[in-house]
């Protein structure tokens, strides 16, 4: 484990929002041979943080922490997975690289009534369980815009910087993707969503229902709810066939630009490269590309892309034009920040696979 110093630590800020984060330098690496959560976990990794020990201090979160960046606050994730690590590798593993920190908030970490690894305050106000008990153990107040003292600041910094080295271990991390896989058909699934992506109907010859799951995934962890408003949304208004290319498409439209957050579209971009390399899928490039996009009335299935370059050398067929629907579009080459898949070739005989299956599915539901 490497303990991560308050020196380290940088500062942020979100709209009205402002403190510490650590960036992380333990990165995730997708498995040579992943299964579906392990592409679920990589695809919203590249909007998250993609490393096991960033910590964020800047948000409503007021700390969220590892790879899909687990948020503290009302939710109390970053408390739940501290509560895993305690129970597999004793409770140890959390406090020594948290003792700095605990000291400064004259706190420990200790189980309450419930059996729960939990922070407390030494003295009256005890167990940490509301926002505004999280707000004092770990920034000492609210981190709204101009309202750090360089007291507060280091006291955050320590903080996080604890917390990174909490999950600078590679065995806490083991733990923490156990947490993640747990979780991820726990928390982000709502029940309205689960009977309309998650009921088992999709066509398994097709991974175009992979790649719409895991880019609701991604949404998700944002903020599940909005993701499942949108997915609702969109089933009912939809009158494309459920599960074809462009049904999926649409609902990743609906889910990106629906909400108007403004951070939505850049949040596809992101995870486009991925769907497209894991899934062997083709979608729109730019977030401008996927406003405009429209399904083609012709086929009913066949994903219509305006012209630009090939997302990865080697990664597909060449997209198709679509001047009949979209104004020719001037598309300067991308950079790709993509920081965990350099283990999956895009000619490996999986990726051949699923796009075989994929063509052949926009073939027999035409």
């Amino acid at each position: 484990m490497r303990i991560i110093t308050p020196s380290e630590v940088s500062w942020g800020r979100y709209r009205d929002r402002e403190g510490p984060f650590f960036r992380g330098d333990v990165k995730y690496t997708l498995p040579r041979n992943p299964d579906e959560l392990d592409k679920i976990i990589s695809v919203v990794t590249s909007t998250e943080s993609g490393m096991w020990n960033a910590v964020n201090g800047y948000d409503r979160c007021i700390v969220s922490v590892g790879l899909i960046q687990l948020c503290e606050a009302r939710y109390m994730l970053t408390s739940r997975l501290l509560h895993a690590v305690a129970e597999e590798m004793g409770a140890l593993a959390v406090i020594r690289p948290l003792t700095g920190a605990l000291a400064l908030s004259k706190a420990t970490f200790r189980k309450n009534a419930k059996g729960h690894w939990r922070f407390h305050f030494l003295d009256e106000r005890g167990e940490v369980n509301t926002v505004e008990k999280q707000e004092m153990l770990f920034q000492m107040g609210s981190n709204m815009l101009g309202s750090w003292s360089e007291a507060r600041k280091h006291h955050a910094q320590v903080w996080v910087a604890g917390l990174a080295s909490v999950f600078s271990d590679e065995c806490v991390n083991k733990v923490q993707e156990r947490f993640l896989r747990g979780m991820m058909t726990t928390l982000f699934v709502l029940k309205p969503v689960q009977s309309i992506l998650f009921d088992g109907d999709e066509p398994s010859i097709d991974a175009y229902p992979a790649a719409l799951k895991a880019a609701y995934y991604s949404f998700a962890a944002n903020n599940p709810r909005v993701a499942m408003e949108s997915i609702v949304r969109w089933n009912n208004e939809s009158e494309l066939k459920k599960w074809s290319p462009d049904w999926c498409i649409g609902a990743i439209q609906k889910m990106t630009f629906d909400p108007n957050i403004g951070i939505y579209p850049g949040r596809y971009e992101r995870i486009r490269p991925r769907l497209e390399m894991l899934y062997g899928v083709l979608l729109p490039q730019l977030a401008s590309d996927l406003r405009r996009w429209m399904p083609d009335p012709l086929s009913g299935s066949l994903p219509t892309l305006p012209a630009s370059p090939t997302g990865l050398e080697g990664a597909g067929p060449p997209r198709a034009a679509n001047l009949s629907k979209t104004e020719p579009i001037t598309d300067p080459r991308r950079r790709y920040d993509i920081v965990d898949i350099r283990d999956v070739e895009t000619g490996s005989p999986v990726s051949l696979w699923n796009r075989l299956m994929s063509w052949l599915a926009r073939l027999f539901m035409r």
